[in-house]
């Protein structure tokens, strides 16, 4: 919530995922009011965009609207807390625990 509250109002009217109010049914909406003589769209997602997103880098980005050192560390914190798989541990050295996503 507290992201949301820095990066929402940044985001592009035509942006549905992972948003307030927001969802792949609210792009379909969209898109059959908006275009209503397209016959086809293709969907398209990059593999693997969120599971090679550099730590680092974000973090970066992130600290250039966000001043707080400790809030800072805590989403490095997540980004590096690691998964289970088959009741193993996995340590996480890049990408985000992010779904897919849903634009237009």
């Amino acid at each position: 919530m507290l992201l949301e509250a820095v990066y929402e109002n940044s985001f592009s009217d035509t942006s549905h995922g992972f948003r307030p109010k927001r969802s792949c049914h609210t792009v379909l909406q969209q898109i059959q009011a908006r275009f209503t003589g397209t016959k086809w769209f293709v969907e398209g997602d990059i593999k693997g965009f969120f599971d090679n997103i550099n730590h680092e880098i974000m973090i970066k980005i992130l600290s250039e609207r966000i001043k707080d050192e400790r809030f800072l560390r805590l989403i490095r914190k997540f980004l590096k807390a690691g998964y289970l798989e088959e009741w193993r541990f996995h340590n996480t050295y890049s990408g985000t625990p992010q779904g897919g996503l849903c634009y237009m």
